[in-house]
């Protein structure tokens, strides 16, 4: 068989674009893209489309259905298209390479190799009207639009958070199960997504091609960059609507919101302590095995977390980026330069709940707490925390008649 004859034929050409069909009535149905006609309109949304198969396919981002399922693990979709995408992740194969001498990607069709060109060109066509933000694709413009909407449609079962996407609440409900069905092929590591699993696989790779321009620190991807550069700017742009608390980071107001809801599902099964997260259980476990895998390379000092061990490591380098506003004196760590600040404006909202002492932070209650500890309590520590106005100045202490504290439990 001659290649002319293995090749299908398309003789019907787009005279806009240069696509070519193989029926007329492909090519008829493609026009319509061209001449902006889009008569079927969504009655849910403002979304309109120029083919009824179009219609039916976005109906679907409303109603949830995801009639595709992959026969090899849980995953389903909304289009048969996603679940052949989809599949190409199972079969391993990566036929299409980017051709960035320094980048070692590869993927499963074109279509994901020209995404993924798009970031070494630095074209992001897709703009914000509310703020710089810009994107490469369009589907990413309108999810980060609902960031200025304030829109968080898709809401926890288990617990009281709320996300703007879909796809954010799936890997939330991964943080209250042991699931993480993606494994790494280059370490022991797991992900309850395969998002996480391709973002732990630039670690690897050792590329960081976004580097601050505050200090000398590189990340693999710019969404880090940003989540870092706010370390600088002390921008905490995560607001709960529960109380005065800020936070850098969407993760650390979901796992905030979890006091509020007293939630605890997660369980230990060496001292009976209990968690809103997998995660946080995992962690408090290694306590129990004495495990510290992340071990300094200039000292003996070994920790639990990858963040302790950075932060660490900024007693090696000197590096005292976290500055007081008062009186210049500079910290290695946000969380001295908070404990710091407390000496200038007097606020000591965590009370102990067995005496009458108070502290600025809730590390320092904690801490005080040992001397309880050694007196016979056997009950986790708890704090009250007194309101604190949103500007971070101390309010009028309440009197007798006032609403009574929050009171948080730790763990």
């Amino acid at each position: 068989m001659t290649e002319e004859t293995a090749a299908p034929l398309r003789p019907y050409q787009c005279t806009t674009c240069g696509s070519a069909f193989s029926t007329d009535y492909l090519l008829r149905r493609h026009m319509t893209i061209h001449n902006e006609t889009k008569p079927f309109q969504c009655d849910l949304c403002s979304s309109s489309f120029s083919q009824n198969s179009d219609l039916v396919k976005h109906r679907r981002v409303h109603t949830g259905e995801k009639p595709f399922g992959c026969d090899l693990c849980p995953a389903a979709f909304s289009r048969n298209s996603s679940l052949k995408l989809h599949k190409m992740n199972h079969s391993g194969i990566k036929p299409f390479r980017c051709s960035v001498v320094s980048c070692t990607s590869a993927f499963s069709t074109q279509q994901l190799l020209r995404r993924h060109a798009l970031i070494h060109s630095g074209v992001r066509p897709h703009i914000c009207d509310l703020c710089p933000a810009a994107f490469i694709q369009k589907s990413d413009l309108m999810k980060h639009r609902k960031t200025h909407t304030g829109e968080k449609d898709f809401h926890c079962e288990i617990c009281s958070a709320a996300f703007a996407r879909r796809s954010s609440l799936k890997q939330h409900a991964m943080s209250h199960t042991d699931q993480k069905p993606y494994s790494c092929q280059y370490c022991d590591s797991s992900f309850s997504t395969f998002s996480l699993l391709n973002r732990h696989h630039l670690f690897h790779s050792g590329i960081k091609p976004f580097s601050c321009p505050s200090c000398d620190t590189a990340f693999s991807q710019r969404s880090d960059l940003v989540k870092h550069s706010r370390i600088h700017s002390r921008e905490k742009p995560f607001k709960c609507t529960e109380c005065p608390a800020a936070f850098a980071r969407r993760h650390s107001l979901n796992q905030h919101y979890a006091l509020h809801s007293g939630i605890k599902p997660q369980k230990c099964d060496i001292c009976g302590v209990s968690f809103t997260t997998m995660s946080r259980l995992k962690r408090h476990k290694k306590i129990h095995l004495g495990i510290k895998p992340f071990k300094c390379t200039s000292c003996p000092a070994a920790f639990l977390q990858r963040s302790d061990l950075k932060k660490h490591g900024q007693v090696h380098t000197g590096v005292k980026a976290f500055q007081c506003y008062a009186c210049g004196s500079a910290f290695s760590r946000a969380g001295s330069l908070k404990e710091h600040i407390t000496i200038h404006t007097g606020i000591r909202p965590f009370k102990c709940h067995i005496c009458t002492r108070s502290f600025a932070t809730q590390a320092l209650l904690c801490r005080h707490f040992k001397i309880h500890a050694a007196q016979g309590y056997t009950e986790p520590p708890k704090f009250s925390c007194d309101p604190i106005a949103p500007n971070n100045t101390p309010v009028e202490p309440p009197d007798n008649q006032s609403q009574p504290q929050t009171v948080h439990q730790l763990g």
